[in-house]
């Protein structure tokens, strides 16, 4: 039997949700109820607000993806939403680590909507996807890449 839980969760301080993942899973050493899917829609994960305004600090994401590699052996997060945060060329060179093939979590579904995304930042997410096997789903909906991070993209996956 698989348990799913799913954690909706909004404080601004991406840091302590990192710090929050790792007491998780200390607590939940034995792998019953694993994360599954987590949504930080809506957050300033990166200290940036939906018209770039506010002081950019990446050091909240980074910790939030300290979180997620620690116990690579239980990391069972299938589904992770960003959508509506500013993630900047930093957040998304984080984010990619994640995503690459040394990744210990295995994202089916990823969702990107509306992060301002451009084409450097496209750029520095493919090299992540680019060696990825487990992502089915990526929404990127509504970000600021033109054809060139289209193309980029588009030639990423295709060498996939």
């Amino acid at each position: 039997m698989s348990i799913l839980c799913i954690f909706i969760i909004v404080p601004r301080e991406l840091a302590e949700i990192g710090e929050s993942i790792q007491e998780w899973y200390n607590l939940n050493a034995n792998g019953n109820s694993p994360l599954k899917s987590l949504d930080l829609s809506g957050n300033l994960i990166c200290g940036l607000d939906e018209h770039n305004e506010g002081e950019y600090d990446c050091s909240g994401l980074r910790k939030f993806i300290q979180g997620l590699t620690l116990h690579p052996d239980r990391m069972y997060l299938h589904i992770l939403s960003l959508q509506n945060n500013t993630l900047g060329r930093d957040g998304c060179t984080e984010l990619s680590a994640i995503l690459g093939h040394r990744a210990p979590c295995m994202l089916h579904d990823l969702s990107l909507k509306s992060c301002l995304l451009d084409n450097n930042c496209i750029k520095l997410l493919v090299t992540g996807l680019g060696e990825n096997k487990h992502l089915q789903y990526l929404d990127l909906r509504s970000n600021d890449f033109g054809k060139e991070g289209l193309e980029i993209l588009a030639d990423s996956l295709f060498k996939n």
